[in-house]
């Protein structure tokens, strides 16, 4: 059961979120991913599985609620760890799950180095497992994508230098822009307020903010170096403000990283197939194709 739960969370966060995309897909890693994380801190703790159950439930609502925003926003901002949680209370419905484990029984074999490498080796998996949900993509919760923007975040490699790069992208000759400054739109999913003071008695007045799609709203972000293609051309797709950065990977060989963020595109159709299909492969490719020599 604890293998299942493991397979079908990898399964679930590395392939059907993005293919489905669905109310299912996004259920699913909470029940097994509850489950296969309550069994792995059985194994690995001396504490009983009534303690650890309790602990696991309340470490989950807390994690699904308000509470533990100034967490993620310490490792996010402070911590350099990219870390994504969306609250929603209908996740707790993953918390009927735990009385399952109860049930389970350790699978013991016959040698004990086999029950050894067996221990490691699911341990290891479901370490990956859990840093892989819990690690996801950066989507900036709270500084959102721009208007019509699709998230690439590829890394690719190549021998050629930043020109050498540059020139291969920009064969329309459109030109490309070099910047360090970002600019967000405030995210519609967050509950914005402004303070109104009262000067005669000194109260707070909290009130809140009703268009947040108000161009006035956004947020500046500073970041290293990068640059911006006006339009590139990719299979008759036209893909507009392609973001990208460019830096020595700093090892041994001379090769260079080409980091593309994200583009925009005037086609809603595009979207969809990114997300949902195989058109993210297919950019992929291509890009790996370009930037090799």
């Amino acid at each position: 059961m604890f293998i299942i739960n493991v397979i079908l969370l990898l399964l679930n966060d590395g392939v059907w979120k993005y293919q489905f995309h669905n109310y299912l897909t996004g259920k699913l890693s909470d029940f097994t991913g509850l489950y296969a994380f309550t069994i792995f801190l059985i194994g690995i703790s001396s504490f009983s599985r009534k303690k650890i159950v309790v602990f696991t439930a309340l470490f989950f609502c807390w994690w699904k609620s308000p509470l533990s925003d100034p967490v993620v926003f310490l490792l996010n901002e402070y911590a350099g760890i990219t870390v994504s949680r969306v609250v929603d209370y209908y996740d707790l419905l993953a918390l009927i799950i735990l009385p399952f484990v109860f049930i389970v029984k350790p699978v013991c074999f016959s040698k004990e180095k086999i029950n050894c490498w067996a221990i490691r080796l699911s341990a290891i998996i479901s370490f990956f497992a859990f840093c892989a949900t819990s690690l996801p993509y950066r989507e900036l919760y709270y500084y959102p994508s721009r208007v019509n923007e699709v998230s690439f975040k590829e890394d690719f490699y190549s021998s050629l230098n930043t020109v050498g790069v540059l020139k291969r992208l920009d064969a329309e000759k459109t030109g490309y822009i070099k910047d360090s400054v970002r600019y967000y739109r405030v995210s519609e999913n967050l509950d914005l307020y402004y303070r109104l003071k009262n000067q005669y008695d000194n109260s707070t007045q909290w009130v809140p903010i009703s268009n947040k799609m108000d161009s006035a709203l956004f947020v500046k972000k500073t970041n290293q170096k990068f640059f911006t293609l006006p339009l590139y051309i990719l299979n008759g797709d036209s893909l507009f403000n392609i973001e990208l950065e460019i830096y020595p990977s700093g090892g041994k060989k001379k090769s260079t990283i080409i980091k593309i963020e994200s583009f925009q595109t005037k086609n809603p159709q595009l979207y969809n197939d990114f997300f949902y299909g195989r058109l993210r492969k297919l950019y992929k490719k291509h890009f790996k194709d370009v930037f090799r020599n």
